[in-house]
């Protein structure tokens, strides 16, 4: 029984190699911490209100004009209403009434950026599409907690593009679906 104990006791050797792999895991971790610090990807540029906003390229389906919302009664901000596109029902959100701004009216330069998947999609109005580029997210400023938006925010860049998170911009109970008056009676379920 005693010889079985010895087996499972780490020899000084046995330690040292724990030790090594220890380090050389914490070495890793570390790098893959600054390599996911510093991803460079490309965002959709564009103006909502007074500010510019940034989202994930890879986050957009598309973007269109917007005709004419149909209004939904007792829908409050920033829920702006709905349209059709290729025979299914988008519902369009306001970042500027999601931050307390009045919305501007639709003209012909305003788009809709269609988020999201087959299953869910949402759109956020623009009153302009601006670029794309690429931001590098080490070189991001976090955003303050008690911004508009802050909770779906990855940051600002130096340039002032707030850069929004659309996975947290699509959650259920998001501001998008809270908005700044509280709920919304539309709800993605």
């Amino acid at each position: 029984m005693s010889a079985d104990r010895t087996a499972l006791a780490p020899s000084g050797f046995d330690l040292i190699a724990v030790r090594i792999m220890e380090q050389r895991a914490r070495r890793l971790a570390a790098s893959a911490a600054v390599a996911d610090h510093d991803t460079t990807y490309e965002i959709l540029v564009f103006r909502a209100g007074a500010e510019l906003y940034g989202l994930d390229l890879a986050f957009v389906a598309q973007v269109t004009k917007v005709g004419p919302l149909i209004q939904v009664p007792g829908a409050k901000p920033p829920f702006a209403g709905i349209f059709t596109l290729r025979g299914g029902i988008v519902s369009a959100f306001s970042l500027s009434q999601a931050t307390g701004q009045a919305q501007k009216p639709i003209t012909e330069h305003t788009r809709a950026i269609v988020c999201g998947t087959d299953i869910f999609r949402f759109a956020l109005l623009a009153d302009e599409v601006v670029q794309a580029t690429s931001v590098q997210t080490g070189r991001l400023t976090p955003p303050e907690s008690t911004a508009p938006l802050a909770g779906c925010t990855r940051g600002l860049t130096t340039t002032g593009i707030i850069v929004l998170d659309g996975d947290q911009l699509a959650k259920s109970g998001g501001p998008l679906f809270t908005g700044p008056d509280g709920p919304s009676t539309i709800n993605r379920d």
